[in-house]
C-alpha cells in the first residue's frame, strides 16, 4: 500500500524539484493539499511549461509513460508539459510559496471524469470556491513577464499599442486583478521592454512608455501595491537596471 503524504511532507518532496518556482504547478489531490482542503496525496504531479520541461530533462532521467502524455520524474513524482502559461485556459494560482492548478480547471476535470474518487471531489472543491468566493488570481511581477510577450507576440502588426494595452489590463483570464491595482500598467509596460531585449526586438513606443511611467516608480508611488514586495521589487529593479542599460545604447 503507498505512504500517502500530508502537507508538510508534500511541501518537503516540492522542494526537492530541480526546476524553478515559476516553471511549474502542482496539480490534482497535490494541489488541494497545499490549498489546506484535502489531508493527503499519494504522489506528486506537476504540470511544467516549456522551460520547466527542459529544467527537468537537464536533472533527471525522464520516463514516459505508455498510452499518456505524463513522464515519470522520480519514484513518486510525475509530470506533464503544458506548454506556456500564456496559452493556458485557466492560468495556475499561487498558494503559500508555489502555484497549483486552476480552481476552476480542476472543477472542470472532476466533472468530466468517470473515477469514483473524482466525483467524491466536487463537493469539497465547490464548498471551497464558495467559501473563498475566488474572483481574482494572486499575480506577482513575474507571472506579468511570463505574459506580456505572448500577448505581444499574437497581435496583427497593425494593432494600436494603446489598445493592446488596455486590453491586457482589463483582460477578463486575469479576473479584474490589473485594472484594480495602480502599478500594473508600469509593471505591463516592464515586462513588455525586458522580454523585447531578451528576443532582440525593438518597439519604441514601449521604451518610451516606460520612460513616462518609471518615475513613479522610483518615488516608491506604488510601493503599497506590490503584490509580493521583497520578491517583485528586487526582480523589478533587476529588469530596470537592463531596460535602462539598453535604452542607454541606443542612444
Amino acid at each position: 500500500m503507498e505512504k500517502r503524504m500530508n502537507r508538510n511532507e508534500l511541501i518537503a518532496l516540492i522542494k526537492t524539484l530541480k526546476i524553478s518556482k515559476s516553471n511549474f504547478w502542482v496539480l490534482s489531490s497535490g494541489a488541494l493539499v497545499l490549498r489546506g482542503i484535502y489531508p493527503d496525496a499519494g504522489d506528486l504531479d506537476i504540470a511544467v511549461n516549456d522551460r520547466g520541461l527542459k529544467e527537468l530533462k537537464q536533472n533527471y532521467n525522464l520516463i514516459a509513460k505508455p498510452n499518456s502524455n505524463f513522464y515519470k520524474v522520480t519514484e513518486n513524482i510525475e509530470c506533464v508539459c503544458d506548454g506556456p502559461k500564456s496559452k493556458l485556459k485557466y492560468k495556475p494560482e499561487k498558494v503559500g510559496d508555489f502555484y497549483v492548478q486552476n480552481i476552476y480547471e480542476y472543477l472542470e476535470y472532476l466533472k468530466s471524469s468517470n473515477r469514483e474518487k473524482d466525483k467524491k471531489r466536487i463537493p469539497i472543491v465547490e464548498e471551497y470556491i464558495k467559501n473563498k468566493n475566488l474572483k481574482k488570481m494572486e499575480w506577482e511581477y513575474d507571472d506579468t513577464v511570463d505574459y506580456i510577450y505572448g500577448a505581444y507576440r499574437i497581435q496583427k502588426p497593425d494593432n494600436n499599442r494603446i489598445k493592446l494595452i488596455n486590453d491586457i489590463l482589463c483582460n477578463e483570464e486575469m479576473d479584474g486583478f490589473f485594472d484594480k491595482n495602480p502599478i500594473n500598467e508600469f509593471e505591463t509596460i516592464l515586462a513588455f521592454c525586458y522580454n523585447m531585449i531578451q528576443y532582440k526586438v525593438y518597439d519604441k513606443f514601449f521604451f518610451d512608455k516606460y520612460l513616462e511611467l518609471v518615475q513613479s516608480y522610483k518615488n516608491g508611488e506604488y510601493d503599497n501595491y506590490l503584490f509580493d514586495k521583497e520578491k517583485d521589487k528586487k526582480q523589478i529593479d533587476e529588469h530596470i537596471k537592463i531596460v535602462e542599460e539598453y535604452i542607454r545604447s541606443k542612444k
